[in-house]
């Protein structure tokens, strides 16, 4: 009985210890964000000076969502702000921690579309691709085959077409759902876009999100 007694105390001591250990981190960074969080509530902001200032310690994106894509803690609390705001510091379920500014919340064009981003970045290349797939060769092959990326797919999900490349942008635009065409970008890369979904509106919100990794420590 003494033995029992003995181990559960031990154990119920290390559960203590590692939970106000990750008490102590959380109120660590919570006081670290004070700062930020003065900084995004700046009356004269400036996104890109922002990003220069903070960037080396913290992950920091402005980024368009569908209301309905919204996943994780600190994107859903934007929901709760007005335009302008900035949420109290949260933890999201992943141990990722920060704050978010709402920038704006209004219907916004989206489009989605899959992307073979080709490894001899040749244009004949793309000719080749967009007739073998008319001649019943899946996508799925054609990007195995021929693109250097093939994360997700290829498939870039619903993106806000203001945030996309205005080459894409205009294609999207111009081009239907099941249409497939090449594209080169600034940069001189050969593309081949299968738009697997036509233009459409949602309601949506621009988000600026200061992230920081590991906020309950290890």
């Amino acid at each position: 009985m003494k033995i029992y007694l003995h181990i559960l105390l031990l154990f119920g001591g290390v559960i203590i210890q590692t939970s106000c250990t990750r008490k102590a981190y959380t109120n660590l960074h919570k006081e670290e964000f004070t700062a930020i969080i003065e900084d995004l509530q700046q009356p004269n902001f400036d996104f890109i000076r922002f990003k220069r200032k903070h960037f080396r310690n913290y992950e920091i994106s402005s980024t368009s969502h569908r209301i309905s894509d919204l996943k994780t803690v600190l994107e859903k609390a934007s929901q709760q702000l007005k335009e302008g705001e900035v949420s109290e510091f949260l933890v999201n379920d992943d141990n990722t921690c920060g704050v978010v500014k709402l920038r704006s919340m209004k219907e916004k064009d989206f489009g989605r579309v899959r992307i073979i981003t080709l490894k001899d970045n040749n244009e004949e290349t793309a000719d080749k691709i967009i007739e073998a797939y008319n001649d019943g060769v899946t996508f799925d092959e054609l990007l195995n085959t021929h693109s250097k990326l093939k994360e997700n797919d290829g498939d870039t999900g619903w993106v806000a077409l203001d945030t996309w490349k205005i080459q894409l942008q205009r294609a999207l635009r111009k081009h239907q759902q099941g249409q497939i065409y090449k594209l080169v970008d600034l940069s001189k890369q050969w593309q081949v876009v299968l738009q697997t979904h036509d233009v459409e509106a949602f309601p949506s919100v621009e988000l600026i999100k200061v992230l920081r990794e590991d906020c309950l420590g290890k």
